[in-house]
């Protein structure tokens, strides 16, 4: 099992790979500087993870600023491919899993065709940064369901005939999340069946929105897990309700008696799995988690290995 959070570490501030600019000053010069600026603090970020005993990191959308956009006319893949592989390599030599996930406006069934356009841009760039990286399958690219109109059924048709007709390199990264109010994991496995395309399960969404059936983790990790293939590593989502916020609100941290309980509820899965913490304190959060839990092989693995030189968990 490896642990990890998404695109910053607030415990090393100083490190981003996130550099950006505006549509204004997009230009392919500027877009490259930015971009092997961001591939510097990935390495750099790949080093602090591999520090901490972590194995999973999100990367940003921009990552390579405006890669997507259909305006801006910069070739990423001749430019930069080189750097990609050398700190690809980096991530490989620690067994460090790489995602991306897109945001809210990356919908596949939009009924608004320039809208899946765009989308099918966004998956083709973050697709084809995870190859050029030298991720195995695993390294996934995590889509939502999208949207529910007309009508839920139709745009579950319409999700799934995008999903069956993107390319061969993109299907092999796409992996579908359930959500916190439009897509619970009942339905995102009935996206998947039509499709192909692995859950990634979100258990705090499944907590605020666990669909039609209310089965225990277990059973339904079981259900989730069987849509990965066998040389896959699932893995799934965990965070915690922030205090007096709307309901599937990110706390800053995760609640460790809650995933101490999600850890004894899973113990009989049968599959390994591992976990991307979605806490807004990030790294920090996930180093106080583990802390926290009473035996860990995380912790053990630190003892044995005070150096760090690569995951352990």
């Amino acid at each position: 099992m490896r642990f990890g959070f998404a695109c910053i570490s607030t415990l090393r501030p100083d490190i981003s790979c996130q550099h950006s600019t505006i549509l204004k000053y997009a230009q392919p010069e500027r877009i490259e500087a930015l971009a092997r600026e961001n591939i510097a603090g990935l390495a750099a970020m790949l080093d602090h993870v591999a520090g901490l005993g972590l194995g999973l990191f999100r990367i940003g959308e921009s990552f390579i600023p405006f890669a997507s956009h259909p305006a801006v006319q910069f070739d990423w893949r001749l430019q930069l491919g080189p750097a990609l592989l050398a700190v690809g390599k980096q991530a490989l030599d620690r067994g460090i899993r790489l995602s991306f996930h897109p945001g809210p406006y990356t919908i596949l069934n939009s009924t608004r065709p320039e809208v899946v356009r765009q989308a099918l841009r966004d998956l083709d760039y973050q697709a084809g940064v995870l190859d050029y990286l030298g991720q195995s399958a695993n390294g996934k690219v995590i889509l939502h369901g999208g949207g529910l109109r007309p009508s839920k059924a139709e745009a579950a048709a319409a999700f799934m005939a995008q999903a069956n007709d993107l390319p061969d390199f993109i299907r092999r990264r796409v992996v579908i999340e359930n959500d916190e109010r439009l897509w619970g994991v009942d339905d995102v496995l009935a996206l998947s069946a039509a499709t192909g395309l692995p859950v990634v399960f979100d258990a705090f969404h499944h907590a605020v929105y666990p669909g039609p059936k209310s089965d225990d983790v277990a059973a339904v990790l079981r259900q989730v897990f069987d849509t990965w293939p066998a040389n896959q590593t699932p893995k799934i989502h965990f965070s915690s309700q922030a205090p007096g916020k709307r309901p599937g609100a990110h706390a800053d941290e995760v609640d460790p008696t809650e995933f101490a309980r999600f850890l004894e509820a899973t113990a009989g899965v049968g599959r390994g799995f591992d976990v991307m913490f979605e806490a807004k304190a990030k790294d920090a959060a996930v180093v106080k988690l583990l802390d926290a839990l009473p035996i860990s092989p995380w912790k053990i693995a630190l003892e044995d290995h005070p150096v760090h030189s690569e995951p352990f968990c």
